[in-house]
């Protein structure tokens, strides 16, 4: 009957070790570049195939004057103004083909 216990046991343990979702697992979010000029939408970095203008990591920060200067924290750019966040565009996007 012990013997039964200890199994029983063992089984649930790996069970709940098993069924808990681990970090490695877990399905990681998709990560977006946009065009700050025209709103094109990648899922690698690189350059707009559209106008040739550095795509920017959705969640960052970059300079309008100059999008090719990004920063994961906010600040200012050289020509004074406040650095923007970037956000996925909405409406309409042009999605790059995967």
């Amino acid at each position: 009957m012990n013997k039964l216990l200890a199994i029983l046991a063992a089984l649930s343990l790996v069970f709940v070790l098993t069924s808990q979702p681990d970090s490695t697992f877990a399905k990681k979010a998709k990560v977006h570049y946009v065009c700050p000029a025209c709103n094109y939408v990648s899922d690698k970095p690189g350059v707009c195939p559209m106008d040739q203008t550095a795509l920017v990591k959705v969640g960052s920060y970059y300079c309008k004057s100059d999008p090719s200067n990004v920063s994961s924290k906010p600040g200012k750019c050289t020509d004074g103004t406040t650095m923007i966040k970037m956000k996925m565009p909405k409406g309409k996007m042009k999605m790059s083909p995967m």
